[in-house]
């Protein structure tokens, strides 16, 4: 088994690392039922920060395992994430996909914990449903 870097900094050059990292974790941690989940979450954080930054600004993404979880962390040098307070598509796919969503050093941070121990079946149908629903509105392109 492959040791996991857990933090890394990323630009909009190479902003694919931040999948190829949840992609290590999943796999590290045999959480491939989970991969999809996180990942959605976590790019949708990664799109409001990217479209928001400067070209040369940077993001910190570091994970840690946390009692029952993971816990997925997006660090910016200017306040980015203020706004997934607010209503929107945007916050509530963020917070329907994660178990907890706080965000802190005034806009500046988001945590995105995801607990993958004893899930309750209406919490993961409801999941699996914002999952679904997210992609009826966010085709793939092919």
């Amino acid at each position: 088994m492959k040791d996991i870097i857990n933090k890394i900094k990323v630009t909009k050059a190479n902003v694919y690392l931040i999948q190829r990292m949840i992609e290590d974790v999943c796999d590290k941690y045999n959480l491939g039922n989970y991969f999809g989940i996180i990942s959605t979450a976590v790019s949708q954080a990664v799109d409001l920060a990217i479209l928001t930054q400067e070209d040369e600004d940077r993001l910190e993404f570091s994970f840690d395992q946390c009692v029952g979880g993971m816990s997925f962390c997006l660090r910016s040098r200017t306040d980015v994430f203020s706004d997934l307070n607010a209503e929107g598509f945007l916050s509530d796919i963020i917070k329907s996909l994660a178990d907890e969503v706080s965000i802190s050093e005034e806009g500046k941070m988001i945590e995105m914990i995801f607990y993958v121990t004893g899930i309750e079946h209406s919490v993961l149908q409801n999941r699996q449903s914002k999952f679904k629903e997210y992609f009826i509105h966010n085709p793939v392109a092919k």
